[in-house]
């Protein structure tokens, strides 16, 4: 995975997210200096430069800082260190979210980055629409040339959690925090990571 994507691909990913999360972004215009500028590496973190610049989008309704003091402050005086549950109902919560964590990546790790309609076919072409369980490993959409991502975590062969970048990446916030608590930076996040994170497991 490590170094799966080149930097005009990876520009038009941070384009999406950029929108969803309310900047004042012309896509298509972006795009079309993307593609204009070839692998020029220079030129392309200019362009990334400038869209980290962009405005929110007037009418945003949505907050969604990403430092600490900005988290607090937008839920009205909350502490987020010290509204933790206690004991098994604190056990019980992170346990919760772990395994929710857990189902879903199975649940879409055969069928990353598909469309609905693409999803809704296989499940279909296995007779197994409306969705009720994880993903058949086989369907009548395979006749179409469709091919499943990985069959590790379809219904007929998933034993275990199959491991991947969510997954990896929940583990080592959890081990970072194991060993920091909430004093941690930047720079401890990246040593952690170069400690404890190959090169190819990298997304």
């Amino acid at each position: 995975m490590g170094g799966y994507q080149i930097l005009p691909v990876l520009l038009k990913e941070e384009l999406d997210q950029l929108y969803e999360e309310g900047y004042d972004v012309d896509k298509e215009e972006f795009i079309r200096r993307i593609n204009d500028t070839g692998n020029d590496r220079d030129a392309l973190l200019g362009l990334y430069e400038r869209m980290q610049q962009l405005p929110l989008r007037p009418g945003f309704r949505y907050v969604e800082p990403s430092e600490y003091g900005q988290i607090v402050a937008a839920s009205q005086g909350g502490n987020l260190k010290t509204a933790l549950p206690d004991g098994k109902k604190l056990y019980d919560s992170f346990y919760g979210a772990w395994l929710g964590r857990c189902i879903g990546c199975a649940l879409g790790q055969p069928v990353e980055l598909w469309s609905s309609g693409d999803i809704r076919e296989w499940f279909e072409g296995a007779g197994a629409w409306p969705i009720a369980g994880y993903v058949p490993t086989h369907s009548a959409a395979e006749q179409k040339g469709r091919k499943l991502n990985n069959t590790d975590c379809t219904t007929e062969n998933l034993r275990h959690m199959v491991t991947d970048d969510d997954i990896r990446y929940t583990v080592l916030a959890l081990t970072l925090m194991e060993q920091k608590g909430f004093s941690f930076d930047a720079y401890d996040v990246g040593s952690h990571w170069m400690r404890h994170l190959p090169y190819d497991m990298l997304c």
